[in-house]
């Protein structure tokens, strides 16, 4: 990169006081100062740049001797940013200066001496590093959705991405309108989980059960599972109602749907809706997120009375485009665990953290 000045360049030091600008210094520049292009100082060296105060690259540059601007050039830096700070450490030949009078030796002294000043300048800068938020640090995952999938594009789809708050609790957009939303899931069973709906300055609403916004009726239980379950940018929602038995003969759901996302904030309705075979095979007690098929896509754990004291992991992967799919015997049998009452089988406790990376 080549660039030209409109002036000899003026170098500031760390009080910003103005000085000779000669083999070392440190520049700092804003607007209005009657620079074309970039300012620089020296001939070539190491740029560490810095623009809203955080640093963002590091490149070298090639530096041309000061040149006049052409008529009608803005009087203005050439940046990204309008304010802009750079620390540069020259390595060429010495022009006129505030040197010129010093001997060999004098002069060798003095740059020691500003070499140590610029190290203790840009040591701190360049262990600054760039803070994650929640929208920056998805923006990855984001655009890693699946092969073939239909990812949202935009802003929305990078400030949605899923992210985990803590190990309980899920950040994403539940209702599709580009705002994050929070789902809490104490114990990661999906009986008592709440959510609370993102508003557009980035905080969230009240709590809000989701046993209640599912209609539960008094003596139903009502489990959930979230996740992105088809990798497309927004939550999708696995939900079943049902009252216990109480007895040896397990009870069928009254609900259990897979519910694509956006849900509807007032009933988690969703357009897509469609009937699940989790609630046909049994009493669910917990549903959680898991990874089974060692691929992209979160599948389900179901903690499942199927009757006679007999409490079982039932297992459903999820298929690409389709969400969780139906009862399989040979991936039961691969996946799933038997269990009795007494002898519970093991439940995933991490199911999202194979999915999500921490929001930060």
């Amino acid at each position: 990169m080549v660039v030209a000045l409109t002036e000899p360049p003026v170098a500031r030091d760390a009080t910003g006081a103005a000085r000779g600008c000669n083999v070392r210094c440190t520049l700092r520049w804003w607007p209005g100062e009657g620079l074309c292009g970039r300012a620089v100082c020296g001939e070539a060296g190491a740029v560490m740049e810095r623009g809203r105060g955080r640093l963002f690259r590091r490149r070298r540059l090639t530096v041309a001797r000061p040149a006049a601007c052409s008529a009608g050039q803005p009087d203005r830096p050439a940046l990204p940013f309008a304010r802009h700070r750079c620390v540069i450490q020259r390595s060429g030949q010495q022009r006129p200066g505030r040197y010129r009078h010093l001997t060999s030796q004098q002069r060798h002294e003095e740059f020691k001496m500003l070499r140590k000043r610029l190290r203790l300048i840009a040591v701190p800068v360049a262990a600054v590093t760039l803070p994650l938020t929640v929208a920056g640090f998805q923006a990855d995952a984001a655009a890693a959705t699946a092969p073939g999938g239909a990812a949202r594009a935009g802003k929305a789809a990078v400030a949605t991405a899923p992210c985990l708050a803590d190990a309980t609790t899920l950040v994403g957009d539940l209702d599709g309108d580009g705002h994050p939303d929070k789902i809490s899931n104490p114990g990661l069973t999906g009986t008592r989980m709440t959510i609370q709906w993102g508003t557009a300055n980035g905080s969230f609403g009240t709590k809000h059960a989701v046993s209640a916004l599912l209609g539960a009726k008094k003596g139903e239980v009502a489990s959930a599972a979230v996740a992105d379950f088809q990798r497309d940018g927004t939550l999708d929602m696995v939900v079943n109602l049902v009252k216990p038995a109480g007895g040896d003969d397990p009870s069928t759901a009254r609900v259990a749907e897979y519910r694509p996302g956006p849900l509807k904030r007032s009933n988690l309705a969703s357009t897509k809706s469609r009937h699940s075979d989790i609630g046909d095979h049994g009493e669910v007690q917990q549903l959680r997120i898991a990874n089974y098929g060692g691929d992209a896509y979160p599948d389900l754990a179901i903690l499942n009375n199927a009757g006679d004291g007999q409490l079982d992991r039932d297992v459903r992967l999820t298929k690409p485009g389709s969400g969780p799919g139906n009862y399989d015997y040979e991936l039961q049998r691969k996946y799933g665990e038997f269990g009795t009452t007494p002898e519970p089988p093991t439940m995933p406790g991490d199911g999202w953290k194979h999915f999500y990376k921490p929001c930060s």
